[in-house]
């Protein structure tokens, strides 16, 4: 069977410019509000159709047809900033005319993803690049992915990115940066919540005037005009809900929001003040171009500043935050660049607090180099046995589009990503470079000072992580396709999170072993470049859904002889429905499932937070579900003996070997009898270790700490040998490995 003969894709182009001008000439007959208001209207209709009524807790998630309605609201906002206001006096929407730019929108990104098809396999746009696979996914990606945001982050992003410039923005606006934080919020929340809000006050007003009317002699038609008459607070009420329904009220920014005047125009296009989307070129007024959303994402409409697509206030804000402030006080380009960078460097530990429990946090680390110079690391962050580190990249975000110049496009990305691969890379060499390595800081004499030294055969996992401020999806996801890309030290897989990653993993993931043990499986991925995911939210809910996704995805590939897989939708089903859920952010996210034992020891472990204790919670999480649930059957066999012994035991053996050691929480120190009975278990067993779990137990049958220890086998020429043989001995009958 033949494949089908792709299209040439300048045939493609041609016929997507014509598809694209017509979007265009209809948009120019339309009045702008009205439009944005009748496709926002369809939108809410077209996800509200998608719910199901027996399930509350199912995310509406734009699909390919909410997608083409905002497709169409970005189209509004490129021809105001291009062409001006055609139409700039009020009037409805020719629905016909509505729903003739729907379909052409459908037709443009059908051609679109034909064009990057038939580019992919011939010379017209990717033959320069070596990875053709990466690059159609960031052409498609630059057109086809709209929506996928989760809006309720808006004023935690903002807040936390705008901070440091708090004082530069008081001077400007006369507003701060929380202030700032929590009006963009509302943005985002009336396009969420406009259309049900304003269909909740019709709804309440006509059951009042319906009320009123069954009260006189009237009937309701003749009553209304008497009713505006007496109460025109009524009619005001109203008319402001069918113009928010209706007419794009909830996209004015300047009646949703408080936010300065000088500050919204800073945002935001004039009508006729760009011509670069509209250019004549090859791409001229199609998607491959930089829509002007993504430059400046508001539109000025007589004294009203609108957002015609509100993705694009997150998207592109901060960036249009930061030229408005550069332009209007030049002086402070230096002052943004250095607080940028100093925010990058503290954003891991900053937003990940929580998750790090008892850290060493080391920022701006130097260490010297062979040729006597010194090289600087942004930050170190020891815990227990795993070392973090962090190289923290703000550059400024891509804006050239792809299909014009796809290499300048990914250099722009790979100079930030490679360079911190680079310099990870740099900086792991020199953790190798001898047993012990000392990290240092700068003092004030410019010279520096040792403040920690390093032992690498301490450390049972090193995860150097490159941070960027900008999600580069796919890029980031897919950088392990670069042939540079390889494991450094020939072990440990280099990887790239953005802020916006770490915002939405703070929430999902439980603590800090449960956040420890995600990194060790997004490496593992990191690794495998025949395993695909689209970005870092896939990755989460695949870790949520299957634990070890890395090795569920291998035996995939081993048991069905495939070369290739590619994970998709986990965003959606996994992590997407606590971010959209109404009770935000007190609703439960969906999280792995443990028995209720093996939850409280990994509680305890980190409570208790004893050297090792993220070892034993690696390994209890690595478990399949079959042996979680075997740990919670035999814990509750075991618990009882308790009452009669001071101690008691229980073991597995096998894959998931390990020594299970409860005792009564007399402050007795039993760590001899529980090493040795770990150290009989082993030889019983015949394995070559065991992980060894220490639990004291309270009188009401709770955990009140616990720790974990590697145990190997006993030497012949200690001293409590035999003792230790016998025992194993007597053990070697009783033992079953699971």
């Amino acid at each position: 069977m033949t494949s089908p003969e792709l299209p040439e894709p300048d045939q493609v182009l041609a016929d997507l410019r014509v598809i694209c001008e017509e979007i265009r000439s209809l948009i120019q007959t339309q009045y702008p509000p009205s439009l944005i208001g009748y496709f926002w209207n369809m939108m809410f209709l077209s996800l509200i159709g998608k719910a199901d009524p027996d399930n509350d807790d199912q995310p509406l998630v734009a699909g390919p047809d909410e997608q083409t309605l905002i497709f169409g609201m970005e189209y509004v906002h490129a021809v105001i900033a291009s062409d001006g206001l055609s139409v700039s006096e009020f009037r409805n929407v020719e629905t016909e005319v509505g729903d003739r730019i729907l379909e052409l929108a459908r037709e443009a990104l059908t051609r679109c993803f034909s064009y990057g098809l038939a580019s992919s396999k011939g010379d017209a746009l990717l033959s320069d690049y070596e990875n053709q696979k990466l690059a159609f996914e960031i052409l498609s990606n630059w057109v086809m992915i709209r929506g996928k945001r989760y809006q309720v982050l808006e004023e935690e992003f903002f807040a936390f990115t705008l901070s440091p410039h708090d004082e530069v923005l008081k001077e400007l606006y006369g507003i701060g940066a929380a202030e700032i934080a929590s009006e963009i919020q509302k943005v985002a929340d009336a396009s969420r919540h406009g259309v049900q809000r304003s269909a909740e006050v019709l709804n309440s007003l006509m059951q009042e005037s319906r009320e009123a009317a069954l009260n006189s002699d009237q009937t309701y038609e003749d009553f209304l005009p008497e009713l505006a008459e007496q109460r025109p607070e009524i009619a005001e009420k109203a008319g402001e809900a069918i113009r928010d329904l209706f007419f794009g009220g909830t996209f004015n920014l300047s009646k949703e929001t408080d936010l300065p005047k000088n500050f919204l125009s800073d945002l935001a296009f004039q009508p006729g003040e760009t011509s670069n989307f509209f250019d004549d070129g090859e791409f001229s007024g199609t998607p491959f171009k930089t829509l002007p959303a993504r430059i400046k994402p508001l539109v000025q409409i007589g004294e009203h500043f609108y957002c015609t697509e509100p993705n694009f206030v997150r998207d592109a804000s901060y960036r249009a935050i930061q030229r408005a402030i550069i332009a209007n006080k030049p002086e402070y380009k230096e002052q943004w660049n250095v607080k940028q960078k100093d925010l990058s460097e503290t954003a891991f530990a900053e937003i990940m607090g929580s998750h790090l429990k008892g850290a060493q946090i080391f920022g701006e680390v130097y260490y010297p180099l062979p040729d006597g110079q010194w090289a600087e690391t942004d930050c170190v962050i020891l815990i227990d046995d795993i070392l973090i580190s962090l190289e923290c990249k703000a550059g400024v975000e891509a804006l050239n589009p792809p299909a014009e110049n796809m290499q300048g496009h990914i250099k722009s990305v790979e100079r930030l990503l490679l360079s911190a691969y680079r310099q990870s890379t740099r900086f792991l060499d020199y953790l190798y470079s001898a047993e012990r390595v000392p990290l240092y800081a700068r003092d004030n004499g410019g010279g520096y000072s040792e403040v920690v030294d390093i032992k690498y055969s301490a450390l049972r996992n090193i995860f150097p992580i490159g941070l960027t401020l900008e999600s580069f999806t796919p890029f980031s996801a897919s950088i392990k396709e670069l042939e540079e890309v390889i494991p450094i030290a020939g072990r440990h897989n280099f990887f790239a999170l953005s802020i916006d990653d770490l915002m939405s993993m703070k929430y999902i993931l439980a603590g800090t072993g449960e956040f420890i043990h995600y990194l060790e499986v997004r490496q593992a991925l990191a690794g495998m470049r025949e395993i695909t995911l689209f970005d870092e939210m896939d990755h989460l809910g695949a870790y949520v859904s299957n634990n070890r996704v890395d090795q569920t995805a291998q035996e995939m590939m081993t048991t069905e002889n495939i070369d290739f897989v590619a994970l998709d939708g986990f965003d959606a089903d996994v992590v997407a429905p606590f971010f959209h859920d109404p009770n935000f952010p007190n609703a439960e996210p969906r999280r792995q499932v443990y028995p209720d034992r093996l939850l409280e020891l990994l509680s305890a472990l980190e409570r208790t937070g004893d050297v090792n204790w993220l070892a034993g919670d690696n390994f209890l999480r690595n478990m399949a579900s079959e042996s979680r649930n075997q740990f919670q059957e035999h814990y509750d066999k075991t618990l009882p003996i308790l009452g009669s012994r001071d101690a008691t035991f229980f073991a597995t053996g096998g894959q998931v070997g390990a020594v299970f050691w409860l005792e009564r929480n007399d402050g007795v120190n039993r760590d001899t009898l529980a090493i040795e009975k770990a150290q009989s278990l082993v030889l019983a067993m015949d394995e070559h270790s065991t992980m060894l779990f220490k639990m004291a137990v309270t009188p009401s049958g709770k955990m009140a700490r616990a720790t974990a220890k590697k145990v190997g086998r006993p030497s012949p020429i200690m001293a409590n040998y035999g003792r230790i043989l016998a025992d194993a001995e007597e053990l070697r009958p009783k033992v079953t490995k699971l």
